[in-house]
C-alpha cells in the first residue's frame, strides 16, 4: 500500500513509516516501534501522535481510513449526528471538496470518495442503530447521502411507505418499469425520446399522458410515491396489454423510454430495488 514516508512525531524526531506491503494492515516506524491508529485523523507512533488528517495523498488517506478506524468512526459519527439531531441540511460533498483546497498537497477526487464513503458508513450504521429497516436506509443512502438530515427525512418517510398495507401493489408496479430498463438487452440509447405518434395501444396512450402530467423531478419520497400510486393502474394495464419488446425497433424503443421516465423518478431520491420484495 505505502513505500515510506518520513513524518515528524510530537517528540521532535523524524520517523520514517513503512507499512506492509502484502497485508497492509500494520506497519513500522523507522526506529523499529510498530505503530497503529490513533485517534481523530492521526497515527499513533510508539506513544507518540502524528498528524495525518484527511488531506493526505491517495496511500496516506488509506492509512487514515483503515488504521485510525477507531478514531476516524466517532469524528465521523461526531459530524452527522448533530446535522440529524438539528435537522441541519449540510452538503458533505461540498464541505469536503472546500476542504481539500485548503490542504498542503493535493486531495483528488478519488481521495475525497473515499472520505465521504467513510461517512456514509457511519451515517448507514446510525441510522440503523435508530430502529429503520435495513433495506430502507441502503435504498436511501444508494442515491442521497451528502446531506445527513435530508437523508434521516428520506429513510423516515420512506419506512412509513413499505408499511403500508397497499404497499404489495405499489412496489411491484414501479419495480416492473425498473427491471424491463436494467435488462442487459436494453442499452442507454433506445430510452432517449418518446413520441406519441409512434404508439398504438389506447394503455401506451393513456400512460404516456399521464406521465406529461407529472413534475419533472421529484426531491422527497413521499412526493415521488405519491405521483406513483397514481400511475399503479395504468403501469400495471400498459404491462398486461402491451409488449413492450415489439418487434418494429421503433416501436420498441419509445415503449422503453416511456418506462424508463417513470423509473427515473426515483432518481436522486431512493432506490428502491434494494428494498425487500423488489
Amino acid at each position: 500500500m505505502v513505500g515510506s514516508r518520513n513524518i515528524q512525531c510530537c517528540a521532535g524526531a523524524n520517523r520514517q513509516i513503512t507499512a506492509d506491503g502484502e497485508s497492509g494492515r500494520q506497519g513500522r516506524c523507522g526506529c523499529g516501534a510498530s505503530w497503529c491508529g490513533g485517534t481523530e485523523g492521526q497515527v499513533a507512533i510508539d506513544g507518540c501522535q502524528a498528524r495525518q488528517g484527511f488531506g493526505a495523498s491517495a496511500a496516506e488517506a488509506e492509512i487514515v481510513i483503515y488504521y485510525g478506524s477507531d478514531g476516524l468512526r466517532r469524528a465521523a459519527i461526531g459530524i452527522v449526528q448533530p446535522l440529524i439531531e438539528h435537522n441541519v441540511d449540510f452538503d458533505l460533498a461540498a464541505a469536503v471538496k472546500e476542504s481539500a483546497k485548503t490542504q498542503p498537497i493535493e486531495v483528488g477526487a478519488e481521495v475525497q470518495k473515499q472520505i465521504l464513503d467513510f461517512i456514509t458508513g457511519r451515517l448507514n450504521v446510525v441510522l440503523k442503530d435508530a430502529g429503520y429497516k435495513y433495506d430502507v436506509v441502503d435504498a436511501v443512502l444508494a442515491e442521497q447521502s451528502n446531506n445527513p438530515a435530508g437523508s434521516l427525512r428520506a429513510v423516515k418517510q420512506l419506512q412509513a411507505w413499505v408499511e403500508r398495507k397497499d404497499w404489495h401493489e405499489i412496489l411491484p408496479a414501479f419495480a416492473r418499469c425498473v427491471r424491463i430498463i436494467r435488462s442487459p438487452s436494453v442499452t442507454s440509447d433506445q430510452l432517449l425520446v418518446i413520441g406519441r405518434v409512434f404508439m398504438t395501444e389506447p394503455e401506451e396512450m393513456n400512460l404516456f399522458d399521464a406521465v406529461l402530467s407529472l413534475q419533472p423531478e421529484y426531491k422527497a419520497v413521499d412526493e415521488f410515491l405519491n405521483a406513483i400510486v397514481e400511475l399503479v393502474p395504468l403501469i400495471n394495464a400498459f404491462f398486461d396489454k402491451v409488449l413492450v419488446m415489439a418487434e418494429d425497433k421503433i416501436v420498441r424503443n419509445n415503449r422503453l423510454a416511456l418506462v424508463g421516465q417513470i423509473a427515473s423518478l426515483s432518481y436522486g431520491i431512493a432506490d428502491l430495488s434494494k428494498l425487500e420484495g423488489f
